[in-house]
């Protein structure tokens, strides 16, 4: 998968994140000091949203044995977008 601080660029290789698409700031600090837990999850470190990237993604370990691509019938990316954080609702309550 991927480190932290890197996501996909557009040349579908991965690069620092300050070097990416830019969606604003979030005053992290101010959150955190106000008693607020704070996380973020890019989708693409799930399942990369490019042509071949199913083997960089989570649906990728879940293949059946032999194959390199999902079935028609099989979950596509947003059903594993979707999946994705449902591991992490519990982390703040847990930590």
């Amino acid at each position: 998968m991927s480190k932290f601080g890197e996501i996909w660029g557009r040349d579908k290789k991965r690069v620092p994140a300050g070097q990416g698409p830019s969606f604003g700031s979030i005053n992290v600090e101010r959150l955190i000091d106000a008693g607020f837990g704070f996380a973020t999850i890019y989708y693409a470190d799930i399942d990369p949203d490019f042509l071949g990237g199913l083997p960089l993604g989570i649906r990728a370990q879940y293949l059946k044995p032999g194959k390199t691509e999902t079935a028609p019938d099989e979950w596509g990316a947003i059903a594993a977008w979707a999946w994705g954080p449902e591991p992490c609702h519990g982390l703040p309550r847990n930590r």
